[in-house]
């Protein structure tokens, strides 16, 4: 009998940007910013399904967003590289929260647990003038 796939489900916890400034910008054009957060009661939540062909895949489509073009899935593929590993994963996304806010609001459903990782500049950063 084969062994059901085992699904890791965490939750994306939306957050109320209570203030944002702009203090300075760095010489790559990025600005540097100042923010105030409250994490609130609502949330999306990942799912993630391990694969062994090493694939990413996110099988929540979003219309307008191309597929590698997604920061969802470049953030898992930067983890996969930066962790050396050669599995993969299916991700699916379970929105309870409307899509536009997600983007107003730093996108909760691009950072729940990798925002260290992927805070460098080049994922889910604000482009520079």
């Amino acid at each position: 009998m084969p062994a059901t796939p085992r699904t890791l489900t965490l939750p994306a916890p939306a957050k109320l940007n209570r203030m944002l400034h702009i203090v300075g910008r760095r010489q790559d054009g990025y600005h540097e910013l100042q923010t105030l957060f409250q994490i609130i009661d609502l949330c999306d939540y990942l799912s993630f399904n391990l694969r062994q062909d090493g694939v990413i895949e996110l099988t929540t489509s979003m219309d307008g967003v191309a597929h590698d073009d997604n920061l969802i899935v470049r953030a898992a593929k930067r983890l996969q590289q930066a962790s050396g590993t050669h599995l993969g994963a299916s991700i699916s996304i379970e929105k309870h929260l409307p899509w536009a806010a997600a983007w107003v609001a730093a996108a909760p459903t691009r950072q729940p647990y990798l925002k260290d990782s992927i805070s460098s500049g080049s994922l889910g950063s604000a482009m520079p003038p």
